[in-house]
């Protein structure tokens, strides 16, 4: 069975680092002001400089991402699909 893969950018919070990870959604939740969604790609090294307390190693906007909302669908549908997905990241530091 041909694996799909879908390219996705995505913004990191301030302590992240750029990487890119193809991977099976393992978590994805959005924050509880929901403006933030929060991944967790199985087998992803962590991005952070120090782990994330429920063990997410991927953050993007649904604020401040002008394509934020369509981000979330698409891996909502990855997800429930069980394909991999490839995230390329974007490090935010000041």
């Amino acid at each position: 069975m041909k694996s799909t893969f879908i390219t996705i950018g995505v913004l990191f919070s301030g302590l992240s680092q750029a990487s890119s990870v193809t991977g099976e959604i393992e978590k994805l939740i959005i924050g509880r002001q929901g403006h933030q969604g929060f991944v967790h790609i199985k087998g992803a090294p962590q991005t952070c400089g120090k782990d994330h307390s429920l063990g997410f190693n991927y953050a993007f906007s649904l604020k401040d991402h002008g394509a934020g909302k369509e981000i979330l669908s698409a891996m909502l549908a990855v997800q429930v699909s069980g394909r991999r997905i490839t995230i390329q990241g974007e490090s935010q530091r000041a």
